[in-house]
């Protein structure tokens, strides 16, 4: 769920089984200053105008689930993302959406299905999507892209259309042991916030600065900083920050 910019709107997107799909997912935007009037009790019910139950995945093979949803910097545009086993493997997909003034009837217009991830070899899954204010919006997922990092985060970051700037890349630098149920922020220079469970219990070496940190099981944050973009590798994102929240144990 997700509130649009102004606090007039929220939009919801979900898994289940609905018009055209046992396993699909759906979307729908309710209106915020349109209470619903019941004239046969004379007064406004707890419920808002809404737009139609929409569909959003176009394939209904295999299973859709774990949508995330965002608005993109105004009122009538918004992101959906969720992961698909349509393939075989779950794989990341996206959809962008518009929507109608307030008020009423809204209505709700999708974009092309646009798979995210690359490779496709593994399992990625447990999307998340978070957008700036001119409409620039990430995507970050768990996933499992190659042989070095078994279970690792990733982000992918799009342009206001959706066309991507630039590949997926790795914000867990460390390779060993489950990193998993990422949770992101962004703010509007298009820098990326992430918390993330980790069940690592090793010392690492960053690749670049050569600096060893014992990493032990907790939650950790880190920040992506979009605009060092250009000193990406193929190892890791640069890491502006890096932090075991939790105490060791815990």
């Amino acid at each position: 769920v997700d509130v649009s910019p102004d606090g007039n709107s929220f939009i919801v997107a979900w898994e289940g089984n609905g018009q055209g799909d046992e396993t699909g997912i759906f979307t729908k935007k309710f209106d915020l200053t349109n209470r619903v009037f019941d004239i046969n009790l004379s007064q406004y019910q707890d419920t808002y105008a809404s737009s139609s139950e929409k569909r959003v995945n176009t394939t209904t093979t295999g299973i859709q689930s774990n949508p995330a949803v965002s608005f993109k910097g105004n009122n009538n545009s918004a992101v959906i993302t969720w992961q698909s086993n349509q393939s075989g493997n779950n794989d990341i997909y996206f959809k962008t959406l518009t929507s109608s003034d307030i008020p009423e009837p809204v209505s709700i217009t999708l974009g092309d299905e646009i798979l995210l991830n690359t490779p496709t070899i593994g399992e990625q899954v447990r999307p998340d999507v978070k957008a700036d204010s001119d409409g620039k919006f990430i995507i970050s997922f768990e996933g499992f892209t190659d042989y070095y990092d078994p279970t690792g985060i990733y982000i992918r970051r799009f342009n206001s259309s959706g066309v991507p700037l630039e590949s997926q890349l790795s914000i867990t630098y460390f390779k060993d042991g489950y990193q998993g149920n990422a949770k992101l922020a962004v703010d509007n220079s298009l820098n990326a916030y992430l918390s993330w469970q980790s069940a690592m219990d090793k010392v690492i070496t960053h690749p670049t600065s050569n600096l060893s940190t014992l990493i032990t099981p907790g939650i950790y944050l880190g920040t992506y900083l979009g605009q060092n973009s250009a000193e990406n590798n193929v190892n890791f994102a640069p890491i502006d920050t890096i932090q075991n929240i939790l105490p060791s144990g815990s």
